[in-house]
């Protein structure tokens, strides 16, 4: 029955065909927040553990004929249970299907799909719903009473032109999967629950924009990306490079130089002396120290970016060239990028 639901699903939404599995059945949807589904008929404790803990892409839906708390045990950390659905079924009897004074109903038909849809008499939609026949079985999905028409017996009118559609057409069972709020309307329509029904979706990654990192995020990343490298190059050999200039009594770090080696270029990344010691030919040294520390560790050359009004002249001193610029929104400022052969 719950593949029969799956199949009458799509007709409705207009979407592919399930494809058949050992477990039920996989509906490919493609919509970036609903990638595909799968629908679970009959549970399995040990199918549905396995086959959860393979579908890690956000987006990616479940269905189970179980109750939550036997099916939400099974599931990884990415997947976010969803509320209690509902598989109930009814076999179809013809009904009365007038609408009442105020509305009109309009009900029209393309292929398997029957659509129905009650307005009033501004032309407002009240009320509308959709059955899908196939093989004997009506799925019924999307029944939906507008909240300023609700209790007016809409949903009810709704569910009985669509029976009479289906009967038509050669339906003799409805199907559906229900909320807890539309099952109790189902309930008193004669519709019986067949099973408990858990929907889960892998849950997409938050993206947060920040102004500081911590280390430990940095470090993360870090970790992350030497851990990519070591896979795809079959070794990862970024270390840090610091070049730090102290106080002679003190011992404080008054200034340097951050950077780093890697796959043999030398990164340096940030260059700073205080006042006190600049104009001393110090920040020469501090920069072939820098320069023969990555010759030592195998780099043939070595990279930075300067601002124009920083020390793009110093650089050019001491052998570096430019080979980039890119303008900023200040007039007259740029970003230099620098290169040295070492």
């Amino acid at each position: 029955m719950a593949s029969a639901w799956a199949k009458g699903w799509t007709l409705t939404r207009d979407k592919a065909s399930p494809v058949s599995t050992g477990y039920g059945c996989k509906i490919d949807l493609g919509l970036p927040d609903h990638l595909e589904r799968h629908v679970v008929v009959d549970f399995d404790a040990p199918l549905v553990r396995e086959l959860a803990g393979g579908l890690r892409t956000p987006g990616t839906w479940l269905k189970v004929c179980a109750a939550a708390e036997d099916v939400a045990p099974l599931l990884h950390e990415r997947w976010q249970v969803q509320a209690p659905e509902y598989l109930m079924a009814v076999v179809l009897g013809m009904d009365t299907a007038v609408a009442p004074e105020g509305y009109r109903l309009v009900v029209s038909n393309v292929g398997a799909v029957i659509e129905v849809e009650v307005r009033d008499l501004q032309g407002e939609l009240a009320a509308r719903g959709r059955a899908a026949h196939n093989g004997g079985f009506a799925t019924f999905d999307q029944i939906v009473t507008e909240p300023a028409h609700q209790r007016r017996g809409l949903g009810r009118l709704v569910m009985a032109a669509l029976g009479n559609y289906a009967i038509a057409q050669g339906a003799t069972l409805g199907v559906l999967v229900a909320t807890d709020q539309g099952r109790a309307l189902y309930q008193t329509l004669g519709w019986r629950l067949v099973s408990h029904v858990t929907a889960a979706v892998v849950r997409a990654s938050v993206i947060e924009v920040v102004e500081d990192a911590d280390p430990a995020f940095e470090n993360l990343l870090g970790k992350g990306l030497e851990e990519f490298n070591l896979q795809a190059a079959g070794f990862s050999d970024q270390r840090p490079l610091c070049v730090i200039v102290r106080d002679p009594d003190s011992g404080e770090a008054l200034g340097g130089i951050v950077g780093r080696t890697s796959l043999g270029l030398a990164f340096l990344d940030l260059f700073h002396l205080p006042a006190s010691v600049r104009g001393t030919g110090m920040g020469t040294r501090v920069l072939q120290a820098f320069e023969d520390e990555a010759r030592k560790r195998g780099c043939r050359n070595a990279v930075l970016y300067t601002i124009s009004f920083q020390a793009p002249g110093f650089y050019e001193k001491n052998g570096w060239v430019k080979f980039g610029e890119v303008e900023s929104d200040l007039e007259g400022v740029s970003r230099v990028f620098m290169k040295k052969r070492l």
